[in-house]
């Protein structure tokens, strides 16, 4: 959900989220669907592979996938079963508490917030509502020329914050959204989901 009140001409800090495996507890949900939509298309998914995509679009995962393998023609039917598939499961997504206890923090202190997703805006926006959470602005992948790792989904959302990109903090979890927040000139704060 998105912030009507949001402000404008900000000269302090931003932050802005990264969703899955930040704010959402969603990264077993969508690897279950994107194995199933994929070995249906006979396209082996490993476990291994999929932890090395952190930050990249459902879209970007599979036609990589699907090429690998001889299978790109696949892709298109893929991404649908996937979306398909996930839609079902995202009742069953969580949220991360301790990052929403951050995200409600920074509000609360009066810093625009806003969320930089590879996956669907409506994904986002629906479990945003599930989560009763709202934010300045929501970008998706799907909005901009080129996803993560490349900087366009966090320039973009410090666009629409009207705050410059050296004064924004990006919370990752994932190493293409981490290099995407570098290339945006942006600081990072990695989350780390379990500790050693």
């Amino acid at each position: 959900m998105v912030n009507a009140e949001r402000k404008t001409n900000h000269t302090g800090y931003a932050y802005i989220f990264d969703f899955d495996g930040v704010l959402a507890d969603s990264l077993d949900i969508i690897y279950t669907c994107f194995q199933s939509a994929l070995e249906a298309e006979g396209v082996r998914f490993d476990y291994e592979f999929y932890q090395t995509c952190g930050g990249l679009s459902p879209m970007d995962i599979i036609s990589h996938v699907c090429r690998d393998q001889g299978k790109a023609q696949s892709a298109e039917k893929v991404f649908k079963n996937y979306h398909a598939l996930y839609e079902k499961s995202i009742r069953h997504t969580k949220p991360i508490s301790c990052n929403i206890d951050l995200l409600r923090n920074l509000q609360r202190c009066k810093v625009p917030v806003a969320i930089a997703s590879g996956s669907p805006k409506k994904e986002v926006s629906d479990l945003l509502d599930l989560f009763n959470v709202q934010v300045d602005v929501v970008v998706s992948a799907e909005e901009v020329k080129q996803g993560k790792p490349e900087p366009d989904v966090f320039l973009r959302a410090a666009e629409l914050l009207n705050v410059d990109p050296e004064f924004c903090v990006v919370v990752e979890d994932g190493d293409h959204g981490i290099r995407a927040a570098f290339k945006a000139g942006m600081r990072v704060l990695k989350y780390l989901e379990r500790m050693p």
